[in-house]
């Protein structure tokens, strides 16, 4: 993990199929965090950008709606990993979705800021993006 990661949480109950899982929140990696000097395993959170969802909203925020799969008939799966790597452009997305949740709540300028900042260090179009995701 590297300064300008996004670590992206979720979770399923035992008992629910893997197609329930669903995000719950989402926080940048510190400034100074450099994963290959990390020795005790913690990842560092930045001190602003960390976003939280209400057990509402992470209901309604499904991880793998965010996926293509693999083919028509394939089965999503988490495996045995705790870790999974895609796409920046799939994380703004995501973000997104969690900006438009948090629109009428207290959050909505931190949700609008942790974009903007995600998309700058990434280099990614924020205009572009929400073109796309208007589109969906």
């Amino acid at each position: 993990l590297y300064p300008n990661s996004v670590c992206l949480l979720t979770a399923r109950s035992k008992k629910e199929p893997e197609s329930s899982r669903y995000i719950w929140g989402a926080f940048m990696v510190r400034d100074d965090f450099e994963g290959a000097k990390c020795q005790d395993g913690i990842i560092r959170a930045h001190d602003k950008y960390q976003i939280f969802l209400s057990e509402q909203e992470a209901r309604t925020l499904l991880f793998w709606t965010n996926f293509e799969p693999s083919s028509n008939n394939a089965e999503r799966k988490w495996g045995s990993v705790e870790f999974k790597y895609f796409p920046n452009t799939t994380m703004a997305r995501i973000l997104c979705d969690i900006y438009l949740l948090k629109q009428n709540t207290d959050q909505k300028k931190l949700c609008e800021q942790f974009i903007n900042y995600f998309c700058e260090l990434n280099k990614i179009d924020k205009k572009l993006l929400i073109l796309s995701h208007q589109k969906d």
